[in-house]
């Protein structure tokens, strides 16, 4: 009820740099989606070359510890809830092909089309602030180890 009776009493000049205030606020917020929009369409660009160039089904042997901390990556990813929910059914099938190619043996073959999909998963969790300003460290050695493997 204060609230009501100290707006009536302000006056215009205030009332108009409130205005301005806010739809300068507005036009911010604006150019932030625009710009957020602008970086996805970027991003969806290069994440659809990228699964273009990997059609081929070639394998790669790699310890099972590296393995599992890329599959860790994505449940942390999944449990903060940085995808969307159209999203989940290729997550969880990216997540159940690497599971199921991670054997009991100290190393596994991994089709270079799995490693690719968690690449792009772990991009698209980085840029959807997914992890925790501490983690990033160690997020972006098992990235770019990631990277190198599929070079």
């Amino acid at each position: 009820m204060s609230e009501l009776i100290e707006k009536s009493v302000e006056s215009p000049e205030i009332q108009e740099v409130q205005e301005v205030k806010e739809i300068s606020e507005s036009n911010e917020n604006t150019q932030n989606v625009e710009m957020e929009i602008k970086k996805k369409e970027e991003f969806n660009e290069v994440v659809d070359e990228k699964i273009i160039d990997n059609v081929i089904e070639n394998k790669k042997e790699l310890k099972k510890d590296f393995l599992l901390s890329l599959k860790k990556l994505i449940d942390v990813s999944v449990a903060r809830g940085v995808f969307k929910p159209a999203e989940i059914s290729n997550i969880g099938k990216a997540y159940n092909e690497l599971n199921e190619e991670i054997t009991d043996n100290e190393t596994s073959e991994v089709t270079i089309t799995n490693l690719n999909n968690i690449k792009i998963l772990t991009e698209m969790s980085i840029s959807r602030g997914g992890f925790l300003p501490k983690e990033l460290s160690d997020v972006g050695e098992l990235y770019n180890l990631l990277t190198q493997v599929l070079e």
